[in-house]
């Protein structure tokens, strides 16, 4: 009996991964570099969240235009509302993460600069954030729920 073996390419669970890291790395590099531009002006645990708004944008256009198929499905405002939940709850995420791990390496890393423990912080909480980012967008942002269709007809 053959055993078919697919592709890790042709695997579409593995493949919809890889497509999303790429485009999730683009809006994480935009909020990595904004956060460390914001950080010039405002103070880190504030800088972190103009940074995810900046880079979320980036990521809403790339993971429409590349991600989960959903370049042409035609629900680019639903899908624009529920990015935005998602990333709320991400935004949160990464808050949360960032500004719970400073403390930690600023305890036992007082000797490294403030600017590299701010930095690993953030990485942090962006790398926690990627999976609920991943997850939320694949199982209801760029996927049909009924979600939307429920809260128009409660209106």
């Amino acid at each position: 009996m053959a055993v078919k073996v697919e592709s890790p390419v042709r695997n579409k669970p593995f493949k919809d991964f890889i497509v999303f890291f790429l485009v999730a790395f683009a809006g994480a590099s935009v909020n990595f570099s904004a956060r460390i531009i914001y950080g010039q002006f405002l103070p880190f645990n504030l800088s972190i969240v103009p940074a995810y708004l900046t880079g979320m944008i980036v990521g809403f256009v790339l993971t429409k235009r590349y991600a989960f198929n959903a370049k042409a499905s035609g629900n680019t405002r639903r899908e624009m509302v529920k990015f935005l939940l998602i990333s709320l709850l991400a935004l949160a995420v990464t808050y949360v993460t960032s500004v719970s791990v400073l403390p930690l390496l600023n305890r036992h890393l007082a000797d490294v600069s403030l600017f590299f423990r701010q930095t690993f912080a953030h990485v942090t909480g962006m790398g926690l954030s990627f999976l609920t980012n991943f997850f939320g967008h694949k199982l209801f942002t760029f996927k049909s729920t009924g979600f939307y269709e429920r809260v128009r007809q409660k209106q």
